[in-house]
C-alpha cells in the first residue's frame, strides 16, 4: 500500500513455502488459501473507503488489525499469526521471520486444519517434533519451533484467553530440545595470525578489520558496530547500548562501555566516514537513513555474510583451529579474558549481560596445555 509516497506492507497472516503450494495444488486446495488473501484485501480496501480523507496510517492499522471478541475457543494458527505481526510492527524482524517459518512448519504438518489451542497437548506437541526430525531438521531448528509454540501459548495466558490447566509444557510434559552449543573461540595464537594477516583485496582487509573491531570492542555483534554513531566516541572510550536490549524498559537497559583500543581509532581512521558528525554513522553498513526495520535487518544479515565469508577465506589461509565468523569475536573475546583469570562477573558486564549463566555459554573450554598445567597443581 502507498500513501502520499510512502508504501507500506502488512503480512497476510498465512504463507506458503513452494513445497506446500505444490502439495496444495495436487489437492485442489489452492482456492482456499486464495479466499483467505481474498478477505484480507477486501478488509483493507472497506477500511480505505471508509476512511475517505481521514485515512491515516495509525488508524488504518488499529482498524485492519482488531481483533473481534470470539466466544469459540482461541485458533492457534490466528494466534500465531498475530504474535508474528505484532513483532514485526515493533521492528524485530528476526524475530518475526522465525515465527513466520514456525507458521509454515505447523500448516504443514496440520494439513491447514484449524487448531484449537487447548488441543495443542503434550502428544501434539511430541508429534510435531517426531516430524520435523524426520524432515532431516537440526536438535537446535526443533527447538526453535517449539519454543516459538511456547511464547504462544504463555502470550494467550497472561491475556487470559486460555486456561492454565491446558498448558503442555514443563516438567512430566513436553520440553523443547536444546542441543549441545558448539564452542566457537579461537585461541589466543589464532587472534595474533589474524592481527598479522594482511588480505590480498580491499574487501578482505574491511572485513578483517570489521572482525577486530568487534573483538576489541567487548565482542560487539555486528548489528550493533553497524549502528555506531560518532556520537557514540566519548573520549577514549564507546558507549552504546545493544540493540537486542532496545525494548527493555529504560532502567534495566545496560551501557556499555569500550575502551577505545589504538587499533580501533585505525580502523575507524581507515573505514569511517570521510566527513565524520555526530549523528552519522560511523561505518557505511547502514550509509544513509532512516531505515525501515526490515531494510535495518538486510542491511546488517549482508554485512555479517560479507564479511564470513572472507573471515572463513582468512582462517582456511592462515589453517586455523576453526573456521572464524562474526559469532567467534564475540565468543573468542569472553573466552581470551576467562584464559587471563579474569573474572566472570566482569566479562559478563562487559558483554553487556543480565546473566552469569548467560556469560557461560559464551565461554570455551581451556585447551589442552593448559589443562595438563592445571593437572600438574593436583600434585
Amino acid at each position: 500500500m502507498t500513501f502520499k509516497r510512502y508504501p507500506k506492507t502488512y503480512s497476510l497472516r498465512f504463507s506458503l513455502t513452494r513445497n506446500v503450494f505444490d502439495r496444495l495444488l495436487r489437492a485442489n486446495q489452492v482456492r482456499e488459501e486464495y479466499q483467505h488473501a481474498y478477505h484480507f484485501l477486501n478488509k483493507a480496501t472497506q477500511i480505505i473507503r471508509d476512511l475517505k480523507e481521514d485515512f491515516s496510517w495509525d488508524e488504518f492499522e488499529n482498524r485492519f488489525f482488531a481483533r473481534q471478541q470470539k466466544t469459540g475457543p482461541v485458533d492457534f494458527m490466528e494466534s500465531l499469526s498475530e504474535y508474528a505481526e505484532k513483532v514485526k510492527q515493533e521492528g524485530r524482524i528476526k524475530t518475526f521471520q522465525s515465527f513466520h517459518n514456525t507458521i509454515s512448519r505447523v500448516r504443514m504438518f496440520h494439513k491447514n486444519k484449524r487448531l484449537p489451542l487447548h488441543q495443542l497437548t503434550t502428544e501434539w506437541l511430541s508429534a510435531f517434533d517426531a516430524s520435523l526430525r524426520e524432515e532431516g531438521l537440526r536438535v537446535s531448528s526443533v527447538g526453535i519451533h517449539t519454543r516459538n509454540l511456547r511464547t504462544i501459548f504463555n502470550w494467550e495466558i497472561s491475556k487470559g484467553r486460555v486456561k492454565q490447566e491446558y498448558y503442555p509444557f514443563g516438567k512430566n510434559k513436553y520440553k523443547p530440545p536444546s542441543s549441545t552449543r558448539v564452542k566457537k573461540a579461537l585461541t589466543y595464537e589464532d587472534v595474533l595470525k589474524i592481527f598479522n594477516h594482511v588480505p590480498a583485496s580491499t574487501t578482505g582487509s574491511r572485513c578483517r578489520d570489521m572482525w577486530i573491531f568487534s573483538y576489541l570492542g567487548n565482542g560487539m555483534n555486528i548489528k550493533d558496530l553497524a549502528l555506531l554513531r560518532y556520537e557514540n566516541i566519548v573520549g577514549e572510550e564507546i558507549h552504546f547500548v545493544r540493540a537486542k536490549t532496545l525494548r527493555k524498559t529504560m532502567e534495566n537497559q545496560r551501557q556499555i562501555q569500550v575502551h577505545l583500543h589504538p587499533q580501533m581509532k585505525v580502523i575507524i581512521d581507515m573505514w569511517g566516514k570521510s566527513k565524520p558528525e555526530p549523528k552519522s554513522y560511523i561505518f557505511d553498513i547502514m550509509e544513509k537513513g532512516p531505515y525501515s526495520p526490515l531494510q535495518e535487518c538486510r542491511n546488517v544479515n549482508q554485512a555479517v555474510k560479507t564479511i564470513n565469508k572472507y573471515m572463513k577465506e582468512i582462517g582456511r589461509k592462515l589453517e586455523l583451529s576453526k573456521l572464524p565468523t562474526c559469532n567467534f569475536a564475540r565468543h573468542t573475546y569472553s573466552t581470551v579474558l576467562k584464559r587471563a583469570n579474569v573474572p566472570i562477573e566482569v566479562i559478563s558486564e562487559a558483554l553487556g549481560h543480565f546473566s552469569v549463566k548467560t556469560t557461560e555459554i559464551y565461554l570455551d573450554s581451556f585447551e589442552s596445555d593448559k589443562r595438563a598445567e592445571i593437572s600438574k597443581l593436583l600434585l
